[in-house]
């Protein structure tokens, strides 16, 4: 068992809240120049290594599969069966895909796109609108999970096959290249990814709890205010450390079935409510479009122009997916005792994709038909009075809207 991995690195961590705290300070008290730094930092990094990113990513999609399909896809990750059935270990893949945020971009980001289309595409075109939901199957599919994949399969690997204790990232370094990052400086590469995953998450639950609270307050008149936001957020982080103080076993298994099967069940209701046949072809047709374009969408950089999209959506994301990586890897590592290589790099590169896909596809396509039969002006609402009110909308243009509002509680 991993009983080792619960050694605490009491400097890092030290370190890391007086970071974490120094950066909240300052976004509180110099907000302007906060957010002024922030967006200096993003566009240099995005452009000085915006292509390199989106090559690695490719590159990673590549191995894994070989991975999957070579004779290294039969290696077992430690000894003994496997802890959890197929089932649940899938739902624990799939909860770790359909995140906090995924309601708001599954209802939204298709407008984004139709308004600042990536391929050269005209904006707000027919075409802009047909793609649309590729790029959301493109930035939630198989290359955003393929960074996972290979994080995950090289700590697990470092873990389970080679023994080695402990599962820092820059033990982990140690371990793969033989040459052990010292003292400070390997202190500075475990709290750099620290914190970036706690950036992310941060990120996330703060679109998580305007979504929330909006949908909250349209169901009982509470106000939409930062008491509610922040109340919101408090909640959700017990919910999971509770989850996580009972175990993986008890606690965490059974939260990832309540929100996989909370996550299949929304977009199964609106699928069988909503325009079925509109959907199911807006579906096939994205698939179609994203495996067609998945070359020209990965390396799309259009050095003709100012390059803004890519910058701003997949190099975004791919940043924001692999800011996931070592969290996710640990993850991973933990229920995966016991599973072959390939069944690993299935799981998570298809298993969630899948899910993913389906829940995007269905919530992005029904937003679609309401927009273009005039039922919702997405994209108008979207600009006017933001995507959480956007959101709130489109479910609440579903028969029995309320319910579907209060589905996202449950």
């Amino acid at each position: 068992m991993m009983s080792n991995v619960k050694k605490k690195d009491v400097p890092l961590i030290s370190i890391s809240l007086v970071a974490i705290l120094f950066i909240a300070a300052a976004l509180s008290l110099f907000p302007q120049q906060s957010a002024d730094a922030a967006n200096a930092i993003y566009t240099f990094v995005t452009r000085t290594l915006g292509s390199a990113v989106q090559v690695l990513v490719l590159l990673a999609m590549g191995l894994v599969i070989y991975l999957a399909t070579s004779k290294y896809g039969n290696i077992r990750l430690g000894e003994g069966k496997p802890e959890y059935s197929t089932l649940s270990w899938l739902f624990m893949f799939i909860c770790a895909g359909l995140g906090s945020s995924t309601l708001y971009w599954g209802v939204a980001e298709w407008a984004y796109y139709y308004q600042t289309p990536g391929l050269n595409i005209a904006p707000r075109s027919q075409q802009a609108l047909e793609f649309s939901v590729p790029y959301s199957f493109f930035h939630w599919g198989i290359s955003a999970w393929a960074t996972y994949t290979l994080a995950s399969l090289i700590m697990a690997y470092h873990f389970h096959v080679r023994k080695n204790k402990g599962l820092s990232l820059s033990g982990i370094i140690a371990a793969i290249t033989g040459v052990r990052p010292q003292g400070p400086w390997g202190k500075l590469v475990d709290l750099m990814f620290l914190i970036a995953t706690v950036g992310a998450l941060t990120i996330s639950l703060v679109v998580t709890a305007a979504t929330f609270t909006r949908g909250l307050s349209a169901l009982t008149g509470l106000p939409d205010n930062f008491t509610v936001q922040a109340f919101v957020i408090l909640l959700s982080g017990g919910i999971f450390c509770l989850s996580s103080w009972i175990g993986i076993n008890n606690g965490l298994q059974r939260l990832s079935k309540m929100v996989g099967w909370g996550a299949f069940l929304l977009p199964l209701l609106v699928l069988i409510v909503g325009p079925t046949e509109f959907i199911t072809n807006s579906i096939i047709n994205a698939i179609g479009l994203t495996t067609q374009n998945f070359l020209q969408m990965s390396l799309f950089t259009y050095p003709l122009g100012d390059g803004s999209f890519t910058r701003n959506w997949t190099v975004f994301y791919w940043l924001w997916w692999i800011s996931y990586t070592p969290g996710v890897a640990m993850f991973v590592t933990r229920v995966s005792r016991g599973r072959k290589i390939k069944e690993v790099i299935w799981g998570l590169i298809l298993g969630s994709t899948v899910g993913c896909w389906f829940f995007f596809g269905v919530m992005e396509s029904y937003a679609i038909h309401q927009f273009i039969n005039g039922v919702i002006n997405v994209p108008q609402v979207l600009e006017t009075l933001g995507g959480e009110t956007a959101v709130q909308q489109v479910l609440m243009s579903l028969p029995a809207g309320k319910l579907f509002l209060a589905h996202i509680w449950v």
